[in-house]
């Protein structure tokens, strides 16, 4: 699952391009034919990991707080990637993020998410294995080293785009957020 805010919306698509590009089947929001809320518990608890691209209007947004506590609820691993430059989370979203790795794109826009995209298989492979990258791979990942980084194996090796498939069948949930301010 990918939760953002709005303002985020045009980085999410760009993300979800690579990764289906990388073999990941994507379930998103649009697959929603009925109840949002129930769509989006649905896709939270059956989602492998939830990353969040974070910022302030994400920090504002009462939907990606519910949609963040949820999956700590139900013990989703999560992958934080702050998107806004010389910003860091305060209050609520400080406080879920603290312990866990923050990747930080400061500089990222949608048309040039692509020499981003290791460092986050980086850290899903981490996820997916439970071995924790070395610091080569994290620099080599992050383009400070010319070392390739080991590739990821998505948990299911092939892509569904259809629209139809369940998200109990997919490896990666991906849902937008809508804040009540920015209605």
């Amino acid at each position: 699952m990918i939760s953002y805010s709005p303002s985020d919306k045009d980085l999410a698509d760009a993300i979800i391009k690579e990764l289906e590009q990388k073999q990941y089947m994507i379930w998103t929001h649009e697959d929603i034919m009925h109840n949002v809320a129930e769509g989006l518990a649905h896709g939270i608890q059956n989602a492998w990991v939830v990353i969040c691209l974070i910022r302030d209007t994400y920090e504002s947004s009462d939907d990606c707080r519910r949609q963040l506590l949820f999956a700590d609820k139900h013990k989703k691993p999560i992958i934080p990637i702050i998107t806004m430059p010389n910003w860091s989370p305060t209050g609520w979203l400080e406080y879920s993020v603290t312990n866990i790795h923050c990747i930080k794109w400061d500089s990222v826009e949608p048309n040039n998410v692509t020499p981003k995209i290791p460092e986050l298989l980086l850290w899903l492979r981490t996820i997916h294995t439970g071995v924790k990258p070395n610091p080569k791979e994290v620099r080599a990942a992050r383009g400070n080293a010319p070392a390739p980084v080991t590739s990821i194996v998505p948990v299911s090796p092939t892509l569904s785009t259809s629209p139809r498939r369940s998200a109990a069948h997919s490896p990666v949930v991906i849902t937008p957020s809508r804040s009540r301010r920015n209605k």
